[in-house]
C-alpha cells in the first residue's frame, strides 16, 4: 500500500500529504452530493472508508444506501464481480433497485435518447 500511495500521490509521506487530504471524498461531502450505493468487501479492501463515506453522507442529509459484509465469508475488493460469492447476487439485486430508485424511468418518447 505505500509504494501505490507513492506512486499516486508522489511523495513517499503520502499518507499525511495535502494531496491525501485532497483526494479524500469524505472530506468533500456536502449536502449537494447525489444519492449514492456504497459497498464493499472485507478483505484487502476498504471497509473503513466506505463506512466513514456512508457517515458523512448521511450527516449531511444524502440519500445513501450501503452493502458492507462485515465476518464471514473472506469477500475481497471487487468481489461483487466475481459470482461465485453468493453476496455478488445480493450486490447485483441492490445495485439494480438503488439504480431503479434514482434513474428516471423512460417513457416510449425517451426511450433511445
Amino acid at each position: 500500500m505505500n509504494t501505490i500511495g507513492w506512486g499516486y500521490l508522489g511523495t513517499r509521506d503520502w499518507a499525511s500529504s495535502p494531496q491525501m487530504r485532497q483526494a479524500s471524498v469524505v472530506r468533500h461531502v456536502s449536502d449537494r452530493f447525489p444519492k449514492a450505493y456504497v459497498v464493499d468487501g472485507n478483505a484487502f479492501s476498504f471497509p473503513d472508508q466506505g463506512r466513514a463515506l456512508v457517515s458523512a453522507l448521511r450527516s449531511d442529509g444524502v440519500g445513501v444506501t450501503s452493502s458492507f459484509f462485515p465476518g464471514n465469508p473472506e469477500l475481497p475488493h471487487e468481489f461483487q464481480f466475481d459470482f461465485a460469492h453468493p453476496e455478488s447476487a445480493q450486490v447485483w439485486s441492490a445495485t439494480q433497485a438503488f439504480l431503479a430508485s434514482v434513474a428516471p424511468t423512460p417513457t416510449p418518447a425517451t426511450a433511445g435518447q
